[in-house]
């Protein structure tokens, strides 16, 4: 059996005479109340030590972790699922699009809502440059005109008519799909550049082909 203080029932060494928790003496002589005063201030510094120890190492991993990520490059800029392109001269954004099926072939139709600020009359055509991928290959611009549900919206024929500075009009542009597969994902890439500049990319954003409604087109 376990040898007890028999004072606090502190458990000892089989050759401890004295309490180390209470300083009781096991003889029955009076507590050492020196002795268990300064034990309990040992207990105590070593937990305070503990704690700022640990305070000190938190602290430390922060500041560590801030100057690591300082040191990053910054992250490319998402654009919004609105996808904007905006220049001193325009700003275009996307209004709507589908997928539009006529006798087995398909075309995706983009909505652009174009608004002109370059201070002079001016077109869409030549404001800005628009491509559409599918799977990461060029889709073909359609020659036929995609007036959607509003006969206002410029059409494919009319996308180079001018607007006068701001003011804004919707374009209706469709790109052929040969390779689109209505049971398959397929991703399509929508991206606006500043017209004969390629190079400057004003937006860019993908969509799965299942996030875009197919609609039947006239027979």
């Amino acid at each position: 059996m376990a040898k007890r203080c028999i004072n606090c029932d502190y458990t000892l060494n089989d050759s401890d005479n004295i309490c180390p928790s209470c300083g009781q003496n096991q003889n029955g002589d009076q507590p050492n109340f020196d002795f268990a005063w300064e034990n309990k201030r040992k207990k105590a510094v070593a937990g305070a030590v503990i704690a700022a120890v640990a305070i000190v190492a938190f602290v430390g991993i922060r500041i560590a972790l801030y100057k690591w990520a300082s040191k990053q490059p910054d992250s490319p800029v998402i654009q919004p699922a609105k996808v904007t392109a905006t220049s001193k001269d325009y700003e275009v954004s996307i209004y709507d699009k589908w997928i539009e099926e006529s006798d087995g072939k398909y075309t995706l139709v983009v909505s652009y809502d174009y608004k002109n600020n370059s201070g002079k009359p001016q077109n869409f055509v030549w404001a800005c440059q628009d491509k559409v991928f599918l799977d990461g290959i060029e889709c073909s611009m359609s020659y036929d005109d995609y007036s959607g549900t509003d006969t206002s919206y410029l059409t494919y024929a009319k996308r180079s008519d001018d607007i006068v500075s701001g003011k804004s009009v919707i374009v209706n542009v469709g790109y052929e799909m040969p390779k689109f597969n209505p049971d398959k994902e397929q991703e399509l890439t929508i991206r606006i550049t500043k017209a004969l500049d390629t190079s400057e990319l004003k937006s860019e954003k993908s969509f799965k082909t299942s996030e875009i409604k197919i609609v039947r087109g006239a027979e």
